[in-house]
């Protein structure tokens, strides 16, 4: 019996359950196998059996998607495969700059937005390194142009979109990174605003800005303040977060939005709920004859 098949009869020390896989084949067909997915991921300088074995065992190790610790090339192996997140993944390890948890939330946030929302310009504020822009622009090629704004964005976010950028050229031209106050954006109607883990009452300024243009808007809230956010009378019933985040439900809703509500998977983080919502069709077409009605807006005296 070789070190391959001896080890595959270890259990988990977490679940107590074997390890899969190994024991129901031979070790030379194990090593195959993992030589291959090393060269997908263009780890060619450890097709040696013993550098397929370092790679396996690190494989197995518990890996947290809600872990702040940053991707690396050592996390390779663990996105071997040919689908759009485990490529984006390939490239932000050789960036060596992002935290775990900031892809996975990024994903899970940017995919679900795009199952409601396609088109448009994606205006991603509080953006951090832009992850969230920059998939949504993947996932739909149909949207022109992706702006991400932050108050201070990280040193490592031109290092990001450079690496998305060489993986994929049409990005390139078509994504902007804008360091600035959040409320100076001019936003438009026909804008899909996103907002990721955009702190306390942040939050309320991403959803009052998309109001002002009647814009769509994701946002995936945290930090959620029962002094400075509105629990809207809820608090003696609910749980404070819960109940800031049900206010802005109501808010919505109130000003003519279609509110959806879901979660992402709590083992990335446990501020989990996300809000999608857009303007009824006919709230915006009320408001565009009211404006043509109005007129343009007359000059303040003196």
């Amino acid at each position: 019996m070789t070190r391959f098949q001896r080890v595959s009869k270890q259990r988990s020390p977490a679940s107590g359950t074997a390890w899969p896989t190994i024991c129901q084949t031979t070790s030379a067909t194990w090593i195959e196998q993992r030589q291959r997915d090393l060269v997908l991921v263009g780890r060619v300088n450890e097709l040696g059996p013993a550098g397929v074995w370092n790679a396996e065992l690190q494989c197995r190790v518990s890996f947290e998607p809600g872990s702040r610790s940053r991707l690396t090339r050592h996390d390779l192996p663990r996105f071997a495969g040919p689908g759009l997140f485990d490529r984006v993944a390939r490239e932000l390890c050789e960036a060596s700059c992002v935290p775990r948890k900031e892809l996975f939330e990024a994903w899970e946030v940017a995919r679900r937005a795009r199952r409601r929302f396609r088109g448009g310009r994606v205006v991603d504020l509080a953006c951090g390194h832009a992850l969230v822009a920059q998939l949504m622009l993947l996932l739909d090629d149909t949207s022109p142009t992706a702006l991400a704004v932050d108050s201070k964005l990280p040193e490592s976010a031109a290092r990001v979109a450079a690496c998305l950028s060489r993986a994929w050229p049409r990005l390139a031209e078509r994504i902007v990174l804008q360091e600035c106050k959040l409320g100076s954006v001019p936003l438009h109607e026909s804008d899909v605003v996103v907002s990721c883990h955009a702190c306390g009452r942040l939050t309320d300024d991403v959803i009052d800005a998309a109001l002002a243009a009647r814009a769509k808007v994701v946002v995936l809230p945290c930090c959620q303040s029962a002094t400075q956010c509105d629990l809207g009378g809820l608090g003696g019933w609910l749980d404070p977060a819960l109940a800031v985040d049900v206010t802005r439900v109501s808010k919505l809703r109130a000003a003519g939005y279609h509110v959806h509500t879901q979660t992402i998977p709590a083992a990335i983080t446990a501020k989990n709920r996300l809000l999608l919502a857009s303007p009824h069709p006919s709230s915006t077409r009320h408001k565009s004859k009211l404006t043509a009605a109005m007129g343009p807006p007359k000059p303040s005296a003196g």
